[in-house]
């Protein structure tokens, strides 16, 4: 298998192939215009036809990578393979012929993609619009979010944040250095990544059934072959670029990562600020809603005529023990009976409340009244009445 590899590889150097080069990206390196091909292919011309140069095992694990120059070597970035995407860099090396891996600074994970687009600026370079596997079923393939950008002089991948713009819904009008125009039916948009922007404006209406665009930076015009659609007959219109000059409006091409994550931390910190006025609420605030009592967070169930017991103390500070039993009492019962349960409910409440706020002494007292010695009052005390109960 080897062998046959080998000669393969030989034979397609000696052998000149009839390549259309238009389907090829083509870049001049030391004074030399090189083709590279959808896969591994590099090309180099021999008068009118192309021989391929390439000796790397075509792997088919980079297939529509992002193709780029920078400083006379031609790297290519992501691709698509066996079903994944590739998150990292190769860069042609003249002398073997071969795509040699590039290494790279990752500081976050990438997820990788292909078939995107790509903008230069200095030494930077960015990667965007592209899609990737669908990890869900990866015979399918889903837009890419990722921004990613290179850095040349750092060689660092650096992922900007996630696109916020339907990129892939629209047409490619002219790819240039540090932005590139789309189109649709309506309008036409200037995205530049390293301002973050998409500039929106009217279409003019000779752009459509576009064959191809050229940039014409000299006289500042594009210069455009399409079909005609009534003649079917291809044409050359010029069209000046100051359609572009006002915009309709501007947005963000994508959302950053550091704004997403002060918008985490600005999240976060109001959900603490929300808990932390809610335990303070209920730390400083002892009440009764409905027959459960809140304290400190903890909440406890008490029957109905405990809370009216209650509640009735803390408004007067007093009831006649008379009173009490009658909330107490069972008609179907003696005096006497009744009047033993009523000491017991009354003993059993104080108790339960001297466990729960951790009171020296029993909350509920019962003494002979100042008016009428022969009556019996229950009062509370004072460390109970100034827990400062309220009831909703």
């Amino acid at each position: 298998m080897q062998l046959f590899f080998y000669l393969s590889l030989i034979f397609s150097s000696l052998v000149q192939i009839d390549i259309d080069a238009n389907r090829l990206k083509s870049f001049s390196v030391k004074g030399e215009t090189y083709f590279f091909g959808s896969f591994n292919q590099v090309y180099k011309k021999e008068g009118n036809l192309l021989v391929q140069i390439d000796k790397s095992l075509d792997s088919r694990v980079t297939i529509n990578a992002y193709l780029f120059k920078e400083n006379d070597t031609v790297f290519k970035y992501g691709g698509y393979g066996f079903w994944s995407d590739r998150n990292f860099m190769y860069y042609f090396d003249l002398n073997t012929k071969e795509w040699e891996y590039y290494k790279t600074i990752q500081k976050t994970p990438l997820e990788g993609s292909s078939q995107g687009y790509k903008n230069q600026k200095g030494d930077k370079t960015i990667f965007y619009g592209g899609i990737k596997v669908d990890i869900n079923n990866r015979i399918n393939h889903i837009s890419s979010k990722e921004i990613i950008e290179f850095d040349y002089e750092k060689k660092e991948l650096i992922r900007k944040g996630n696109l916020d713009f339907p990129i892939r819904s629209k047409n490619l009008f002219h790819q240039g250095v540090e932005s590139n125009i789309f189109y649709d039916t309506e309008y036409l948009y200037r995205v530049n990544p390293f301002d973050n922007t998409v500039e929106v404006y009217k279409k003019p209406k000779v752009i459509s059934f576009i064959q191809n665009v050229e940039f014409d930076s000299e006289n500042d015009f594009y210069i455009i072959t399409k079909t005609l659609a009534k003649t079917d007959e291809t044409v050359e219109i010029q069209l000046d670029g100051n359609f572009l000059e006002t915009p309709l409006k501007t947005f963000k091409l994508y959302l950053t990562s550091q704004k997403n994550f002060l918008w985490v931390i600005l999240l976060l910190v109001f959900l603490i600020l929300i808990y932390l006025t809610k335990q303070k609420r209920k730390k400083s605030k002892l009440c009764f809603k409905g027959l459960n009592l809140f304290v400190y967070g903890e909440q406890y169930e008490f029957e109905s005529n405990d809370v009216r017991i209650i509640q009735s103390l803390i408004k007067s500070n007093e009831m006649y023990f008379n009173d009490v039993m009658e909330m107490y009492s069972n008609p179907e019962l003696s005096y006497g009976h009744n009047t033993r349960i009523t000491n017991e409910k009354l003993d059993r409440l104080s108790i339960r409340l001297k466990s729960i706020f951790k009171l020296e002494n029993s909350p509920i007292n019962k003494i002979k009244s100042q008016r009428d010695r022969r009556q019996k009052l229950v009062v509370l005390t004072k460390e109970f009445i100034n827990l400062n109960f309220t009831f909703e």
